[in-house]
């Protein structure tokens, strides 16, 4: 046997030590990582020096060759924490295999769509979701151009264009009065590319689905309490369970229990603004317009959603006292009307619509 296949066969018979104690007692559960990689390796590898060995399969020498870089590689990066060449390679070489990525929950649209894109590049990937579904919680959003872009290269350009409105203008209007002190045209954008309106639970399901279609796993109801860093990142979740990945991306917002791990925990810096946010039913013919009302320490914004049927409201504060993050804070819709009563009688007519509305 030739140095080669010496070589070969010792770095095959490491691999399968190391993956023998993991084949007796493998982990509850894993995304990749050298769990999977090690019984796998040290399987093909073995069936190689059989072949080499028996003459019964022929194989190249660049083939082994190469074969017997990736099993000192993977021995390294199991022997080494923090060693991370292993993972570059396979990125480079095997995308499809590269990665296991935990991404930890935060707001839909912006997980799901980090997850899409590195699923696309190959990524295998997995969704920690602390809710028992994707509810249809939210209000409007407007992407910009620039955000189209990117919505756009995740392939989701038509399904977008569907559930949005193309806008047509932003209007600027004195708060007491309505009376229009400027209009921009933003009906074309950089590129060709326009502003639109959509629902926020539009969006998440349109995002949702392609993620879906490209292998994202969507896990409900998964929690997290802690993430450990080691040679394989741990996420440990609230039931005990513990999973493992390659990566841990983390999108779990102000509370965040991935940020202490990489940085020093800091309290949050309240910016002096609050923000009500409501949505009413349609008030009249809806233009595609953005209305911005400003007055003294306070502006008003509207624009309308789902092809006119409503009408999405956001209207800002500054103040001194702090208003706590998220959706899910509701307030007394008498509060924002007080905070807003000396604005024109086209604000407080749809003001008057507001049932409900968080802050």
């Amino acid at each position: 046997m030739r140095w080669w296949s010496a070589a070969f066969a010792l770095t095959t018979g490491a691999c399968i030590l190391a993956a023998w104690p993991l084949a007796l007692n493998p982990p509850p559960f894993t995304l990749h990582g050298y769990y999977i990689r090690l019984p796998v390796y040290a399987v093909l590898s073995g069936l190689a020096v059989v072949g080499i060995t028996t003459r019964w399969l022929a194989l190249p020498k660049w083939l082994i060759g190469c074969l017997a870089a990736y099993g000192l590689l993977l021995l390294a990066q199991f022997a080494v924490p923090g060693w991370r060449l292993l993972s570059i390679v396979e990125a480079a070489c095997f995308p499809l295999l590269a990665l296991g990525i935990a991404y930890l929950d935060d707001r839909d649209e912006g997980k799901i769509a980090a997850a899409l894109a590195l699923s696309r590049f190959g990524a295998a990937v997995t969704v920690l979701e602390q809710a028992a579904e994707i509810s249809d919680m939210g209000a409007g959003l407007q992407i910009s151009p620039n955000g189209f872009a990117v919505l756009d290269a995740l392939g989701l350009r038509d399904a977008v264009i569907d559930r949005s409105m193309a806008a047509t203008s932003l209007v600027l209007r004195n708060y007491s009065d309505s009376a229009t002190v400027a209009t921009l045209d933003i009906s074309t954008g950089t590129g060709g590319q326009n502003y639109y309106f959509i629902h926020r639970a539009d969006l998440v399901a349109c995002l949702l689905s392609a993620a879906r279609q490209t292998g994202v796993q969507v896990r409900l109801q998964h929690k997290v309490k802690q993430v450990q860093t080691s040679v394989i990142p741990q996420v440990v979740l609230t039931n005990g369970q513990t999973i493992m990945a390659d990566l841990v991306v983390g999108a779990d917002g102000l509370h965040s229990c991935l940020r202490p791990v990489l940085n020093q925990t800091s309290a949050p810096r309240f910016t002096g603004q609050v923000a009500w946010r409501a949505l009413v039913p349609r008030q009249s013919q809806a233009l595609a317009q953005v209305q911005l009302y400003m007055g003294p320490g306070r502006h008003l914004v509207t624009y309308p959603l789902r092809g006119g049927q409503l009408v999405n409201v956001v209207a800002v504060q500054e103040r001194a006292n702090w208003a706590a993050e998220g959706w899910q804070h509701r307030d007394d819709p008498q509060n924002l009307r007080r905070a807003f009563a000396d604005f024109s009688p086209d604000v407080q007519a749809l003001l008057r619509s507001v049932d409900n509305v968080h802050l």
